[in-house]
């Protein structure tokens, strides 16, 4: 019986012990190259917000496990045109945000080098299993950060904090 305690005492603390389901472990910020050809070792990749994007390696091309700094902005407002105005009139001052993912120094090369490969693709960037965007990539990115501008594509305030919020638990 004493040892039966004792092993409902082990097994208790090691639930006690655990991340909670809201205090998840760091993830990665995961890239991978975009392949409109069917490669090797690869899958297609195929979701709601990026529908028929591509082909994409099993295993990402760069993983990031540290950040330097995230950041939300807004930068100037942009001009539009009103297509549901029949006149074309332009629509000014709707402001227009964006996500700045600095990472440390040590990634530079390695993104520089993946930008590089990736020059005239797509590069998805997943948060784990969760997919963030897919720029098309013009040439080698020669810098430790990336800027991505958002006009809803994340979804609402919510969704958006919710996606910063975990790119922060990567900051270190």
């Amino acid at each position: 019986m004493r040892n039966l305690i004792c092993i409902c005492l082990a097994v208790l603390s090691l639930f006690a012990c655990s991340p909670k389901p809201s205090q998840a472990p760091n993830t990665a910020l995961n890239f991978y190259i975009v392949s409109s050809q069917k490669m090797p070792r690869a899958r297609f990749f195929d979701t709601t917000r990026f529908p028929q994007l591509g082909w994409i390696a099993n295993k990402p091309d760069l993983v990031i496990t540290n950040l330097r700094s995230v950041s939300v902005h807004n930068v100037a407002p942009v001009s539009t045109l009103d297509i549901t105005n029949t006149a074309g009139d332009a629509v000014t001052n709707i402001p227009k945000s964006g996500l700045a993912i600095n990472f440390n120094a040590s990634y530079r090369e390695a993104f520089e080098a993946l930008t590089k490969r990736a020059a005239g693709k797509r590069l998805l960037v997943m948060l784990g299993d969760r997919p963030l965007f897919a720029p098309q990539i013009g040439g080698p990115i020669e810098s430790a950060g990336i800027g991505f501008d958002f006009r809803g594509e994340l979804g609402n305030r919510a969704e958006v904090q919710n996606i910063v919020d975990d790119l922060q638990k990567l900051v270190q």
